[in-house]
């Protein structure tokens, strides 16, 4: 296995394991059978190293909006579907998940990761929402105005609301919702 590689690997294995606190530089290059200098040639410091792993789960979460995206069937049906479906993702990536909770309890650097995650999930609905403009399927709008309203009903739904919540379903009312409004 190549060196940066192994470092990588490693590191996101002790990410996953300990958190991104209680993960040192020190212990990575333990683990890894390598000295810190070789981890600081590949990565300039730890939240560099935090930065490519970000950016990994970033192309895979752009790579199931996309897939979603280019199936044929009704455009809030595919945005419903890319959002479900990132978020089913998200809750079965220790990554995220570490994320996620790191950010709860100490803010920081690790809720500033969070917030480029969510931008750029939120920017993927606007370039779809943009595409579907240009293609005639929705109606005149700011569209980067609409794709923020649409992500962060999702994530107030799927992530605050207190209850027990089937994803699906609450998915399903806001699909609803967006097509048709509350108004008879």
């Amino acid at each position: 296995m190549e060196t940066k590689e192994k470092i990588i690997n490693t590191a996101r294995e002790l990410f996953n394991t300990y958190g991104y606190s209680k993960t040192s530089m020190d212990l990575i290059a333990k683990e890894a059978g390598v000295t810190k200098k070789t981890i600081y040639s590949y990565f300039k410091d730890k939240e560099t190293l935090i930065n490519y792993f970000l950016a990994e789960q970033i192309t895979i979460i752009r790579n199931i909006i996309n897939k979603i995206y280019s199936e044929d069937k009704p455009l809030l049906t595919r945005i419903n579907k890319m959002i479900l479906e990132t978020f089913k993702y998200r809750d079965n990536n220790k990554f995220i998940v570490n994320l996620g909770k790191a950010a709860r309890l100490w803010g920081g650097k690790s809720k500033d990761l969070l917030a480029k995650l969510n931008k750029e999930i939120e920017n993927e609905i606007y370039l779809k929402l943009k595409d579907a403009s240009n293609n005639g399927l929705i109606k005149e709008c700011d569209l980067k105005l609409t794709a923020f309203i649409i992500y962060k009903i999702y994530v107030s739904v799927l992530f605050e609301w207190e209850g027990d919540i089937d994803r699906e379903k609450a998915t399903n009312e806001i699909m609803e919702f967006l097509k048709s409004g509350i108004i008879k």
